[in-house]
């Protein structure tokens, strides 16, 4: 299971003590949402699954809200910052519902009895 220390290793930086409440409430949220698509999580791979919550819950603190630019100015000094893309949200991407749902091919015709 996915713990906040593992966020802060794939971050690669030390998280505050809010990113820590935060990491560790967005990893239920992000089992939650796969949960809902796929059923029960103990039938997906676990190594799969620790990794794309992993990846997710970084992805969200690194991108923390929809905001496309954010600029902070104190006295003479200024920090902007651009993000890509975000939805302020926990998002599972297309690849990694790709790699927790993998289609198996059988062939090109299905018999039923």
């Amino acid at each position: 299971m996915v713990t906040w220390s593992d966020v802060q290793a794939t971050m690669g930086r030390p998280l505050t003590s809010a990113e820590i409440d935060q990491s560790t409430l967005w990893i239920g949220q992000a089992r939650s949402i796969i949960g809902a698509r796929l059923g029960s999580l103990e039938a997906l791979d676990q190594g799969i699954l620790d990794m794309i919550v992993t990846e997710a819950v970084a992805n969200r603190l690194k991108r923390p809200d929809s905001a496309t630019q954010v600029s902070v100015s104190v006295d003479d000094g200024q920090v902007s910052r651009t993000y890509e893309s975000s939805t302020g949200q926990i998002e599972i991407l297309p690849q990694w519902w790709a790699l927790l749902s993998p289609t198996t091919t059988t062939g090109a015709f299905s018999v039923r009895p």
